[in-house]
């Protein structure tokens, strides 16, 4: 048992922009959040930052979600994520997903350097 639909929708975020987050298929989402199957670790991981809210709590372990603020609350103090989840609406699902790859080449890009930078 899970929690996942009820944050996700707690949160407007639609199936399809949370598989793109987790680079899952609907139909993989759908499965979790009917209870048919369970995510693995690295999904919850995934999931549980996004959200920002403990795999304890994704999993019903506990009912405390160390969520002090609402999703919409932290976009409004990140500006760049506020205005890229604000501007995300006028983007069609192709530019949506070139943005997001691009993303993930830079956190990759940024992973390198630091890393590089520890090994010196």
């Amino acid at each position: 048992m899970n929690r996942i639909k009820e944050i996700r929708t707690q949160n407007n975020i639609k199936q399809i922009e949370l598989c793109r987050v987790l680079d899952i298929s609907q139909a993989t989402l759908s499965l979790w959040e009917n209870n048919k199957y369970e995510p693995d670790n690295q999904s919850l991981e995934k999931i549980a930052d996004f959200f920002n809210v403990s795999i304890d709590y994704i999993l019903c372990r506990t009912d405390k979600a160390d969520n002090t603020d609402d999703f919409e609350t932290k976009l409004k103090n990140d500006d760049f994520s506020y205005a890229m989840y604000n501007e995300s609406g006028n983007l069609t699902d192709e530019q949506k997903t070139a943005l997001l790859g691009m993303v993930d080449y830079f956190k990759r890009e940024l992973e390198k350097k630091k890393k590089q930078d520890n090994e010196e």
